[in-house]
């Protein structure tokens, strides 16, 4: 699975983050970063390395918690959208209480 091309599919579509439900929506995919519209800011970006390194995590191991996201390195204000993000890809399951991504399906490696 591509990624850059699983983030595009998403664009513009309605999303909420898992604990809170704020609704966001990626209205912007480059090389090195997402942009989103946020209830409080119409233009947040968020560095592509953070989704990355989450998604490569989550493939090796098969399941990550939001704290493990932002234990990654995802900033304090963008983990919870990349956790939203991450369940919304393609294979990727969710649970909340604590909030777990797990992902089942056999891959052909990580994604950069």
């Amino acid at each position: 699975m591509d990624l850059t091309v699983e983030l595009k599919k998403l664009q513009g579509k309605p999303l909420k983050t898992l604990y809170q439900n704020k609704p966001f929506e990626i209205t912007q995919v480059s090389n090195n970063q997402i942009i989103l519209k946020t209830s409080k800011d119409p233009r947040q970006s968020i560095p592509l390395k953070e989704i990355t390194t989450a998604w490569n995590h989550l493939q090796r191991d098969k399941t990550v918690t939001s704290s493990g996201v932002r234990d990654l390195g995802g900033s304090e204000p963008n983990h919870a959208y990349v956790v939203a993000i991450l369940a919304n890809l393609p294979g990727v399951k969710h649970k909340l209480g604590p909030i777990v991504l797990t992902y089942p399906e056999k891959t052909s490696g990580p994604l950069k």
